[in-house]
């Protein structure tokens, strides 16, 4: 029986892992290297915190596209003024109303799923998705939500690489894409006419954004947040219940602390009234980090010490690389959730990024942590899982880690 502390073994350097061969270069060419003339790599979390707050100075969004066809300029509108919006709504959201909310929608969908033989990887991908689609952009019709939905799953097939590269699958996620965006310019039109009700949800700073917006940059803003959520909540879910499948000792700890806390509790101050599942939680965020790789293109031209950016470069970095750097993170391929209760033991500082750096980094860091709380909740409170075979199981590393063979039932206890 193999240690469940330690991580599954990595493929040799020399393997086609483009995280294996970063790493390699790494080793070779240190924290910052060039792989081709246009792409540069930043293993280095100070410096990659550095190139993003220079790189995104400037945050104005793009003229809306009427203006752009006239040749005129759009009112200017920040993506900071967009992100203070959003976490306006976001506290509320992850109050012990929107808490209850989030576990009520988590619960049903598990409720639907019991005692039939699953994918529990991707169950939990799909769930961590779809229960915080109401959280975007609620209140749609039945075949407005259908559409949404459907994007979201051809999104999440595609970051787990199992869509396929073909042309006919890329017609089928554009074509997604363009029908969900007319789903999310339906809703917010009526918003903003009064046809429709106003909602506490993501979607509605935006519409008291929309004068200044104009409706194509008030919709690709909703699309983006639903971008976000397709995918990365629902694979840390995956990682996360891989854990609790495999960390006998932590699940039985985490079971007797979660049975006697309430929802409101949780949600009030979740690392003093569940530290040791808060710790757990933070852990499976270091240890499966992700994505895996990130790319971001050079805005503009400027340099940070000696290194020289040039608009239409890109940029290189990995979250999973700096948290798995025995520098910044102490026997790094050891799942050991205690390390974050001393701090010579966890990443600190910009080495500490499961949520990405400033001043892009993920607006829905509180309630991504709440999500997965929640759902270890459910799993002590109200449902078990049981895996066919824990040694059959893998991680694959694509765009995000993605556990296959993970199979099995899920059961009300």
């Amino acid at each position: 029986m193999t240690d469940p502390r330690v991580a599954p073994a990595l493929p040799h350097p020399a393997a086609t892992s483009p995280l294996d061969r970063l790493r390699h270069r790494q080793t070779r060419d240190g924290d910052v290297f060039q792989i081709d003339d246009d792409t540069h790599c930043i293993l280095d979390p100070d410096l990659a915190q550095r190139f993003n707050s220079e790189n995104y100075r400037d945050q104005t969004l793009s003229d809306r596209l009427v203006d752009v066809i006239r040749r005129r300029r759009s009112p200017p509108i920040t993506w900071n003024e967009l992100r203070a919006s959003w976490l306006d709504q976001l506290r509320r959201l992850g109050n012990a109303d929107g808490a209850r909310a989030l576990s009520s929608r988590m619960d049903d969908a598990l409720a639907a799923r019991v005692d039939r033989r699953l994918d529990l990887a991707r169950t939990t991908t799909d769930l961590g998705c779809r229960s915080l689609i109401p959280t975007v952009i609620d209140g749609l019709s039945g075949s407005s939500r259908a559409v949404i939905e459907r994007d979201q799953e051809i999104k999440i097939d595609r970051i787990l690489g199992v869509s396929g590269p073909g042309r006919i699958a890329k017609l089928r996620w554009f074509r997604a894409q363009i029908v969900a965006g007319w789903a999310v310019r339906r809703e917010l039109r009526g918003r903003q006419n009064g046809r429709r009700s106003r909602r506490s949800d993501l979607t509605d700073p935006i519409v008291e954004l929309m004068p200044r917006l104009g409706m194509d940059r008030a919709a690709d803003s909703v699309m983006a947040v639903l971008t976000a959520i397709a995918g990365p909540p629902g694979v840390a879910m995956s990682c996360l219940l891989y854990e609790w499948a495999r960390q006998h000792a932590w699940r039985t700890q985490m079971i007797d602390e979660l049975r006697s806390i309430s929802i409101d509790d949780l949600a009030r101050t979740p690392s003093r009234t569940a530290p040791i599942s808060h710790r757990f939680v933070r852990e499976c965020l270091r240890f499966w980090s992700l994505p895996l790789l990130m790319v971001r293109p050079v805005e503009h031209d400027f340099e940070i010490d000696t290194h020289v950016f040039k608009e239409g470069e890109s940029v290189l970095s990995s979250i999973y690389l700096i948290h798995h750097d025995p520098r910044h993170c102490p026997s790094p391929e050891v799942f050991d959730p205690d390390r974050w209760r001393v701090a010579e033991q966890c990443p600190r500082g910009n080495a500490n990024i499961p949520f990405g750096w400033a001043p892009r980094s993920c607006i829905g860091a509180s309630l991504g942590i709440l999500q997965m709380l929640l759902f270890c909740r459910l799993l002590a409170t109200t449902y078990r899982v049981e895996v066919d075979d824990l040694e059959a199981i893998t991680v694959e590393f694509r765009s995000v880690p993605n556990v296959t063979g993970f199979h099995g039932f899920l059961r009300r206890r």
